[in-house]
C-alpha cells in the first residue's frame, strides 16, 4: 500500500504524510480504496479543481492556471 510518504533532505527532517489513497485504505480494501481514489482524481482533472487545507480544514478549491515567468 502507498499510503504514506516520505520527504528527506540533507537540510529538513523526515516528515510522513498521508496520502488519500492511503485514507481511503483504512475504510476501505486495498481495491476498493484504489478506485474511489482514481474516480477522485479523475472529477478533479476533467473539472479543474483539487483539495487544500485551509485553517486546518480539507476543502474543495477551483484551480487556476499561472503562467511562467
Amino acid at each position: 500500500m502507498s499510503g504514506l510518504t516520505t520527504e528527506n533532505t540533507e537540510d529538513t527532517e523526515e516528515m510522513l504524510a498521508l496520502t488519500p489513497l492511503g485514507l481511503l485504505s483504512i475504510y476501505l480494501d486495498d481495491y476498493d480504496a484504489k478506485r474511489v481514489a482514481d474516480q477522485i482524481e479523475l472529477y478533479f482533472r476533467r473539472n479543474h479543481c483539487g483539495m487544500a487545507i485551509d485553517d486546518n480544514k480539507l476543502g474543495f478549491v477551483k484551480l487556476a492556471e499561472v503562467g511562467n515567468e
